[in-house]
């Protein structure tokens, strides 16, 4: 006997990569048309739209805001779940952070008089920025300078062991273990009293995995990570035939909605 699929209350989105194309932490991007598109018809049904990224809080409002799909009961989650805005309340991580905090006093003995690491390496001096935020360290290198980094932090983290390092192409975040996008939204679903079977994610990197395993509803634009795709299938989720703009909107369209 055919069943109705379970509506959808709530969805979270990663940013780069799924509403935007990627870009450092700075001026506020506007979504992709299309990405826009779909947002607007899940609010329009009733649906809470939820944003979930490395960036900071600010920086995501900006982004949401020029594009127009800052709702008045819209979630924003920053620095990969160490910062919560809802309802107007500034929420942070609440768990142990005594490793981060530790690590940045310890790499900060690298840093210049204008704020840049000075990490050295076999050619000289490799000079890295750090992105502001509150409740993680995310540093970015140039992508041919990836592997001096990996040694760096290798050198200098290790013996912080509750601290989760993950590499993209040409940044690095350091959380606090146990903080990340999963934590945040069963926060967030706690507080508002949903069920995580009511909820859905959308990412298509790494950082991502801890919301797509856990909520009901799991999807990813074609441009995303093959194990973020293998994750999604596994889970019964929904893998677009489109990248990140077209790919959202077809998430939202025919999958959010139907």
């Amino acid at each position: 006997m055919y069943r109705e699929r379970q509506k959808v209350r709530a969805a979270f989105f990663d940013v780069d990569g799924v509403l935007k194309d990627y870009s450092p932490q700075g001026l506020a991007q506007r979504f992709e048309e299309e990405a826009i598109e779909g947002l607007s018809r899940l609010n329009e049904d009733g649906i809470i739209i939820g944003y979930a990224s490395g960036k900071c809080c600010d920086y995501l409002f900006e982004c949401a805001s020029l594009s127009g799909t800052l709702y008045e009961n819209s979630i924003i989650i920053g620095e990969n779940g160490g910062i919560i805005s809802l309802n107007g309340s500034k929420i942070v991580y609440d768990r142990y952070m005594e490793d981060l905090y530790k690590a940045r006093e310890h790499l900060e003995r690298y840093k210049n008089s204008n704020n840049i690491y000075e990490i050295p390496s076999k050619k000289g001096v490799c000079n890295i920025r750090e992105e502001d935020k509150e409740s993680m360290i995310t540093l970015l290198f140039d992508p041919r300078e990836k592997e001096i980094v990996e040694r760096f932090l290798h050198e200098n983290l290790d013996c912080f062991p509750n601290l989760h390092i993950l590499f993209g192409n040409c940044y690095v975040d350091i959380n606090q273990m146990g903080c990340d996008k999963g934590y945040s939204i069963r926060k967030v679903c706690e507080l508002l009293g949903l069920p995580l079977s009511d909820v859905a994610a959308v990412g298509d990197g790494n950082n991502d995995i801890p919301m797509l395993d856990l909520v009901k509803h799991p999807a990813c634009p074609s441009n995303s990570k093959e194990n973020i795709k293998e994750l999604v299938r596994k889970r019964n989720g929904y893998v677009a035939s489109y990248p990140i703009g077209k790919g959202t909107k077809e998430i939202c369209l025919e999958y959010l909605l139907r």
